[in-house]
């Protein structure tokens, strides 16, 4: 099935039926994930995997998978091992951080173009 993000109208291929890993390369959910993220943590004054860190903290409301370590703290699935749909998630939730704090996400630099 192919996604099209309604914000940045960046489109890339998914078949949510195997949890296989999240696309990567030129045009994949990966740039999709990171592009938005620089953007984010740049607004935030993070770098990239800082503000990734705390998007993957907030997906796990939306279902990203997490574990709970014995002090009751939340540790998102690392993720250089989500799989698409986690990613799909991982997306929503840079989509809904981006307009809470007036971002326009712009995706032509990552898209491999």
């Amino acid at each position: 099935m192919e996604v099209i993000c309604p914000r940045c109208r960046f489109r890339y291929e998914v078949d949510l039926q195997r949890a296989e890993p999240k696309t990567t390369g030129r045009g994949s959910q990966w740039n999709h994930i990171v592009g938005h993220a620089v953007q984010i943590g740049n607004e935030q004054g993070l770098t990239w995997r800082e503000a990734l860190t705390d998007i993957l903290s907030r997906a796990a409301t939306k279902g990203y998978p997490y574990r709970v370590t014995k002090h009751g703290g939340m540790v998102p699935k690392d993720y250089k091992q989500m799989t698409k749909e986690e990613a799909s998630i991982v997306i929503a939730q840079e989509h809904e951080d981006a307009v809470f704090l007036n971002v326009i996400l712009n995706e032509t630099k990552w898209e491999g173009v």
